[in-house]
């Protein structure tokens, strides 16, 4: 696996903060705020937030949406903890 380019850390610093500052919100809404592409950060949240968000989809009048939000006990997790799972799940 090749290293994380520093933009890249830079969104997850960004998502972290937010996702701290709203209870919820979906995956476009994080994009609209953090300024990329949703789908950057779905691979964002799929491959390096994984272990501190929590995912609901929802389904309601036809609209689906996933909304995102940090789990209770990983409300403080900082980049540097991030960081340390990433390295730990590559060595797995």
């Amino acid at each position: 696996m090749r290293p994380i380019s520093q933009r890249t850390l830079a969104r997850i610093q960004k998502i972290l903060d937010l996702l701290r500052n709203v209870d919820q919100l979906h995956i476009r809404g994080i994009a609209r705020f953090i300024g990329c592409h949703h789908v950057s950060v779905a691979r964002i949240l799929e491959s390096y937030l994984d272990n501190v968000i929590d995912i609901r989809e929802i389904d309601q009048f036809g609209i689906r949406a996933k909304l995102i939000s940090l789990k209770p006990d990983k409300r403080e997790t900082t980049l540097d903890d991030v960081i340390h799972y990433i390295e730990v799940k590559r060595r797995i």
